[in-house]
């Protein structure tokens, strides 16, 4: 019995990255694709990793560069403006694809990146800021409040907000299919792109 159609990539190193950047490129767009929350890795201070959840705001193919939100207060925050190499993981069911990226992250705080993002996010998005008490920090009982869907006549903590974009250096690529998984890699890190295909 033959193997159902596979898709361009399937032995076309030069038709993947086309595909990696539509699918990171749609999760920006698309709330409801597999690509819109990533998982990000970062370094503590006593080398231990972490690793949680993100958003992903928006996606420029041009530089390669993921950008995401966060709590300029936040754990992250700190390991990530202290240690700015990072690993981003995707995965995406309906594609069966795997990206997983090493990047260099820039940390963005009360500058202009911030200040663009913070004029066209939605004030439930800004309710977000708010909190009075630093992400992560230890409290009594859980806020009894829910987030706010209008601006409550308080100003609003533009100092908590803090904008991360980070510049993939090297991305691993896996497509899983029971005719046959294919994997590959490609690495910017010395400069001009190299790329090949990696044993599964």
């Amino acid at each position: 019995m033959s193997n159902r159609l596979q898709p361009p990539h399937y032995n076309d190193l030069d038709a993947i990255l086309p595909t990696a950047w539509d699918l990171l490129t749609q999760g920006a767009r698309d709330r409801t694709s597999d690509f819109h929350i990533l998982h990000l890795a970062t370094i503590s201070a006593d080398g231990i990793p972490n690793n949680r959840s993100i958003v992903l705001q928006d996606f420029d193919v041009q530089s390669r560069t993921i950008l995401f939100h966060t709590d300029s207060r936040s754990e992250k925050a700190a390991e990530i403006f202290e240690r700015p190499h990072v690993a981003i993981h995707a995965y995406s069911r309906s594609e069966k694809v795997q990206l997983r990226m090493q990047c260099r992250a820039n940390f963005h705080h009360c500058d202009v990146v911030t200040g663009a993002a913070w004029r066209t996010m939605h004030d439930m998005s800004r309710q977000c800021y708010k909190q009075v008490e630093a992400p992560g920090a230890p409290i009594p009982a859980p806020s009894p409040g829910a987030l706010q869907a209008e601006d409550d006549g308080e100003s609003q903590p533009y100092e908590n907000f803090a904008v991360v974009m980070a510049t993939i250096q090297k991305l691993e690529w896996l497509y899983l299919s029971a005719a046959g998984h294919r994997r590959a890699l490609f690495d910017w890190r010395h400069g001009e792109l190299q790329k090949t295909w990696l044993a599964v």
